[in-house]
């Protein structure tokens, strides 16, 4: 069946570091998680370019043990014990943008430069619409629905437009077999919605896909089945089942309910 979609791969750009010396090092963001390293009890500043007020989001477990104090655009991270790997998310006040950090502690203490974060022009979300629903303001919904799924509850806002619809949890048969070896067809990355929202004409699925082979797997979404207007993975590469980055989130955009999108 023909994929009449455009690919919306927003989310899955690699974060580019743009220079560092003694004193600093710089990342632009680009959609895909920045490596923040902190060594544990040492505070590192993380200063986001442009930024009137950050708002950071911890998760719950986090909470005990570590701490982020924000003036203006710089925020003072400390972690009081070691971290493997978590997400802390940035709210960049007043663009509305979400940057997303990869957090890790060690007990190794090292020299921690200011990291700072850079926005690109033309990525922030400030002037997207109230409503996407349509074809321009597919990348803008796509971001709200990861901010959905990944910030804390005070980070959450409705979309004027947008409300929640029903999601069977029942696995989705999404892939076909594609020309990469090996490849997310036949069961071997399970799918299954989580949320959906309806946004005027069109449905935003979100889908957890985990990885259930002892092989890394590279997602392509040239190998979904179904008629999607947008398909964006939070990461395309999924490491072997039981590590932590064996799972992702993919977004997609649809005519219809996802149920008969995908049977297209």
């Amino acid at each position: 069946m023909n994929l009449p979609f455009r690919v919306a791969m927003v989310i899955a750009f690699l974060p580019i570091a743009v220079s560092s010396s003694d004193s600093v090092i710089e990342y632009e963001w680009t959609g895909d998680p920045i490596p923040v390293d902190l060594s544990v009890g040492v505070e590192r500043r993380i200063i986001v370019k442009g930024a009137d007020e950050l708002r950071i989001g911890i998760p719950p477990n986090l909470h005990d043990q570590f701490t982020a104090q924000s003036i203006n655009d710089s925020s003072w991270w400390k972690s009081d014990t070691p971290i493997d790997s978590v997400r802390v998310i940035i709210g960049v006040i007043p663009t509305g943008e979400f940057v997303v950090t990869e957090v890790t502690a060690t007990e190794k203490v090292t020299p921690l430069p200011n990291l700072v974060i850079r926005i690109p022009d033309g990525h922030t979300s400030r002037n997207a619409p109230p409503a996407a629903t349509n074809q321009t303001g597919f990348a803008a919904l796509t971001r709200w629905t990861i901010q959905q799924l990944y910030s804390p509850d005070r980070l959450r806002r409705p979309l004027t437009g947008v409300t929640e619809d029903s999601v069977s949890k029942k696995p989705m048969k999404l892939f076909r077999c594609g020309p990469s070896v090996p490849s997310a067809c036949g069961g071997s990355v399970e799918a299954t919605a989580v949320a959906v929202w309806r946004a005027q004409n069109h449905y935003v699925t979100a889908v957890h896909l985990e990885n259930t082979t002892d092989v890394p797997i590279v997602l392509d979404p040239r190998d979904l089945r179904g008629r999607w207007r947008t398909a964006a993975f939070v990461h395309s590469r999924l490491m072997p089942a039981e590590h932590p980055r064996s799972t992702t989130t993919l977004v997609l955009i649809s005519d219809m309910p996802p149920a008969e999108a995908v049977m297209e």
